[in-house]
């Protein structure tokens, strides 16, 4: 009886194959982005969507409002001294609150300085952000830094916003 003998030529495409695949799952796991970058990068875009240039067309803000609805959960918490609108409130009141208080600005800047997330559980984040704030209107300009607390819930595997609290830190 013969023995076979392992031919490496014949499975060294196989054994490249498997080594490919196993350093692309590597890298993947290790450059996959946590939930604490996911929260950080969350807060950067609700922001820029926030902001509005000297301009804007309004189809241009009815976008950004559209899209900011994906950036908060079915109810928010406001609770921020000095701001036009307070309490809970359900997305499309909140939508329709930041539509009509957007539209007397001429131009918002808020730009996110700081940023400390706390991801509690594996649905719920707390996160404590420093934010820049410019806002012009015809009538008033606004020039502030301001520290926030915001507390997230991952929906439908989404870090939403659930509230935006005034932490009062930072008073002149």
């Amino acid at each position: 009886m013969k023995k076979k003998r392992f031919d490496l030529k014949k499975y060294s495409a196989v054994f490249s194959l498997l080594l490919v695949a196993a350093l692309t799952a590597g890298i993947f796991f290790h450059l996959r982005p946590s939930d604490s970058k996911r929260v950080k990068k969350r807060f950067y875009q609700a922001c820029s969507t926030v902001n509005k240039s000297p301009g804007e067309s309004p189809v241009m803000s009815a976008f950004k409002m559209f899209d900011f609805s994906s950036f908060c959960a079915d109810s928010v918490s406001f609770e921020i001294e000095g701001a036009p609108f307070q309490g809970t409130m359900n997305n499309e009141t909140l939508l329709s609150e930041l539509t009509r208080y957007r539209a007397l600005c001429e131009q918002i800047n808020i730009e996110p300085l700081d940023i400390l997330v706390d991801i509690a559980t594996d649905n719920h984040a707390s996160a404590e952000c420093v934010v820049k704030a410019k806002i012009k209107g015809a009538s008033f300009d606004f020039d502030e830094i301001r520290h926030f607390k915001v507390r997230l819930q991952k929906i439908d595997k989404a870090w939403k916003f659930t509230a935006i609290t005034d932490d009062q830190v930072l008073l002149r």
